[in-house]
């Protein structure tokens, strides 16, 4: 067996394996973060088995979900066990991951022979990887990141909002702006300042960074026929940030700690609203506003 450990916003996660030459293969947008020290205590210890396992008979339905990563059904086993079947579509070949609650350890059961196994062993790291990291108080995010000057912005809203098309203007009005993360950037706060972090999960923009910067505003947008910015605080900017985090909502631990992250996160930085249109007066009007907002604030952001 083999060890390929690789580092995400500053969390360790490492695979023991089965002397997999083809596991960079499988894992392509995971290469930036592979790191060749070991580690002795990972976030996540995973063991990765390169056979089909059913899932336990007794199992209790949780959750089921259906995203860009496939179909995904959670199972709650006696002892405190998950198991999560993951199928690239419902006549595909199933994919099991089997976890302790706190997802610290995991073992995956691929089915190598799936055309769609790298996709299907992706969706299972990112669903382990989301929550094992609550428990340090951060939280992966639904969000298009961008960095501007040292400081990162990231924009949230529902699937179709308009998010990659918004970080796309910022870069057509400010050319030094670069893309950091286009899906599921990774929140976290450290010594007061909130940090966003690439991600080896994009969407479907190939942006995979492993590089961390000062959130200078997270941004929720929702489509509209004229532009305008506000401010969000209290609840509003906790539901703003609550519903692009991800999260195993079937869990109250897990949940506990996510309120907990979301809370320390919207306490650190700007948290605002924008209602848009598809244009640059929208991605000028949200970074002016940001900024004066910060001025007014006297927000220091690292």
């Amino acid at each position: 067996m083999r060890t390929t450990v690789y580092e995400i916003a500053g969390f360790a996660v490492r695979i023991t394996h089965p002397g997999l030459e083809s596991l960079d293969s499988l894992l392509l947008s995971f290469r930036p973060f592979k790191v060749e020290e070991e580690v002795e205590n990972p976030l996540i210890d995973i063991t990765l088995h390169c056979k089909a396992e059913e899932r336990s008979a007794d199992g209790e339905l949780l959750q089921r979900t259906v995203n860009d990563m496939g179909g995904l059904t959670l199972y709650g086993v006696d002892g405190g066990t998950l198991e999560l079947e993951v199928r690239a579509a419902e006549s595909s070949p199933a994919h099991l991951m089997r976890s302790d609650r706190d997802f610290s350890r995991v073992e995956i059961f691929m089915e190598d022979s799936d055309a769609e196994a790298g996709r299907m062993l992706s969706s299972m790291l990112r669903v382990a990887y989301s929550q094992a990291i609550l428990k340090e108080g951060a939280f992966a995010l639904h969000a298009s990141a961008v960095v501007l000057d040292g400081k990162s912005y990231l924009f949230l809203g529902k699937s179709g909002t308009g998010k990659s098309t918004h970080s796309e203007l910022w870069r057509k009005v400010y050319p030094s702006c670069t893309l950091l993360n286009d899906d599921n950037p990774v929140i976290r706060s450290v010594k007061g300042t909130v940090y966003a972090s690439g991600s080896p999960w994009s969407g479907k923009t190939p942006c995979y960074k492993a590089q961390s910067f000062p959130v200078a505003g997270m941004v929720s947008l929702r489509q509209s026929e004229a532009n305008a910015f506000s401010l969000l605080d209290g609840s509003d900017a906790f539901a703003a940030v609550y519903q692009g985090s991800s999260l195993v909502s079937s869990d109250p631990v897990l949940r506990e700690r996510l309120y907990d992250a979301i809370a320390m996160a919207v306490s650190g930085t700007l948290v605002a609203r924008l209602d848009c249109r598809p244009d640059e007066e929208a991605a000028i009007l949200c970074h002016d506003g940001l900024d004066s907002s910060a001025e007014s604030d006297n927000l220091q952001v690292a």
